[in-house]
C-alpha cells in the first residue's frame, strides 16, 4: 500500500483519487490516505494537484550480516 499525503481528507478528493484507479483503504492521519493502486495507474495519481505526497508503506527491518551491502561495522 501507499500512503498518500493529500491537502485534505474530504469526500471530494477521495472521489479524485479513486479516480485514478486507486482503492482508499483508509484515512489516516494528517491528511493522508492508505491506497493501493496499480503500478500503471500511479502517474495519474501522482499528478493529481490535491496529491502532495507519496510514500512506500512498508515496516523497516535491521540488515544482517550475510547482506553484502551493509557495512559490517554498522551491524550490533
Amino acid at each position: 500500500a501507499l500512503i498518500v499525503g493529500v491537502t485534505e481528507t474530504s469526500p471530494e478528493i477521495v472521489e479524485r483519487v479513486e479516480a485514478t484507479g486507486a482503492t482508499v483503504e483508509d484515512e489516516l492521519f494528517y491528511d493522508s490516505l492508505a491506497v493501493s493502486i496499480a503500478e500503471d495507474d500511479l502517474e495519474a495519481l501522482c499528478t493529481l494537484k490535491e496529491v502532495e505526497t507519496v510514500e512506500i508503506e512498508g515496516k523497516w527491518e535491521q540488515l544482517n550480516a550475510g547482506n553484502f551491502r551493509s557495512h559490517p561495522d554498522s551491524i550490533p
